[in-house]
């Protein structure tokens, strides 16, 4: 798992830089299975982890946190990057901007909020593969990149600029994860739409054109 986030961590490449992520270590008796604990009804110890430097976590920094838990298997259920800063372009320039300098919409409206959510967020899941019949192993990892601004559709040339931001930024992630597969979803945050008042977006939002 070290390994697999390092090559994510790889793929940041400036324009992401982690702030605080968060895990949790699944501990198992012998007799269960050392990913989801399926095999008996025994408890399941869990040990949870944050990590949080405001200049910015390195893998490095991941794997240190990894040898302090005494992390006992090959994959951990679920990494949350739940803090970064975002390289996008504004009409002041280049700029790195995180959760902080965003402003919450509901309805359409600003709301008087503080926001929640950085423009975009990552996740690694991992997971019994229920879905793939294309991808042979019993498990896989998903990592999951959600939008959460506008300022990734703008129809504007910072608009496009950002755009393009993020299409590298998904092309690095799938040669460094080396994808099996990957899937677009307009609909998995379907709140975005209706926060922002832009409804009518989704149903000509395609993201095979964005990446």
């Amino acid at each position: 798992m070290s390994d697999f986030c390092e090559r994510v961590f790889r793929s940041f490449a400036g324009f992401l830089t982690p702030i605080e992520m968060s895990y949790q270590v699944r501990r198992y008796t012998e007799q269960q299975n050392p990913i989801n604990g399926a095999a008996t009804c025994e408890s399941v110890a869990r040990t949870s982890e944050t990590l949080r430097d405001d200049t910015g976590l390195s893998s490095a920094d991941f794997a240190d946190s990894l040898d302090r838990v005494e992390f006992p298997g090959e994959w951990i259920p679920r990494i949350s990057f739940d803090d970064h800063r975002i390289l996008v372009q504004l009409d002041c320039g280049e700029r790195l901007i995180d959760r902080g300098d965003c402003r919450q919409y509901k309805h359409g409206k600003p709301a008087d909020l503080d926001a929640t959510w950085a423009p975009l967020d990552v996740e690694l899941v991992c997971n019994r593969n229920r879905q793939y019949d294309s991808i042979d192993s019993e498990y896989v990892v998903q990592v999951s990149v959600s939008l959460s601004s506008d300022l990734w559709l703008e129809r504007t040339e910072i608009g496009e600029a950002n755009r393009d931001y993020l299409a590298a930024f998904l092309e690095r992630i799938e040669d460094a994860v080396r994808a099996e597969h990957v899937e677009r979803d307009v609909y998995r945050t379907a709140n975005f739409w209706v926060d922002f008042g832009i409804g009518d977006r989704a149903d000509e939002f395609d993201p095979s054109t964005l990446y």
